[in-house]
């Protein structure tokens, strides 16, 4: 049982730092997901604990799966990694075709 306590006692650190690393504004992440800041605020310091049906808009806002948000180990896709791929392929793409011209 200790080791679930533990789980749930980071939940709103991670939740904390996983908004933080995408970007998010608290105001930002609570109106995406239908509760005050205040709320928000208190899930993130571990003084309440969210709702299922917030913990399942958290998760579906912030991008993550239930275990990546428990443990605090999620993915560190950025929202530009498409982009800069799609300029590298560009650039690419103009190399090769001043090669076939030049």
């Amino acid at each position: 049982m200790e080791y679930y306590e533990k789980k749930i006692s980071f939940l709103g650190e991670n939740i904390q730092i996983i908004r933080k690393h995408r970007g998010m504004k608290q105001q930002e992440l609570a109106n995406k997901i239908g509760i005050n800041m205040q709320s928000l605020s208190k899930i993130e310091r571990g003084v309440n604990y969210p709702t299922f049906d917030t913990l399942e808009k958290i998760m579906d806002v912030l991008g993550v799966t239930p275990n990546e948000l428990l443990s605090g180990e999620w993915k560190y896709i950025d929202h530009t990694e498409p982009y800069i791929m799609d300029v590298i392929k560009r650039e690419h793409q103009k190399v090769f075709e001043n090669r076939q011209s030049g």
